[in-house]
């Protein structure tokens, strides 16, 4: 409730504002870990599979979500 405050009353209304926000929040670095341990289980899975065009289709999907910046 607290984090939608300010985009309830609109002291927060841009996306830069609300990534600044959420960011001072601690949300951001919070969603990037869980990413990341998400991240890592799903690869460790992948990697007991026996190697195919679709194992490395979704290896890259998987690494390219904790690449990427927005």
């Amino acid at each position: 409730e607290q984090l939608l405050a300010p985009l309830r009353n609109g002291s927060v209304n841009t996306r830069d504002g609300i990534a600044r926000y959420l960011g001072d929040a601690g949300s951001l670095e919070y969603a990037r870990d869980a990413a990341h341990r998400h991240v890592s289980s799903a690869l460790a899975v992948l990697a007991d599979l026996p190697d195919s065009p679709a194992k490395t289709s979704l290896t890259a999907m998987t690494e390219f979500i904790i690449r990427r910046e927005h």
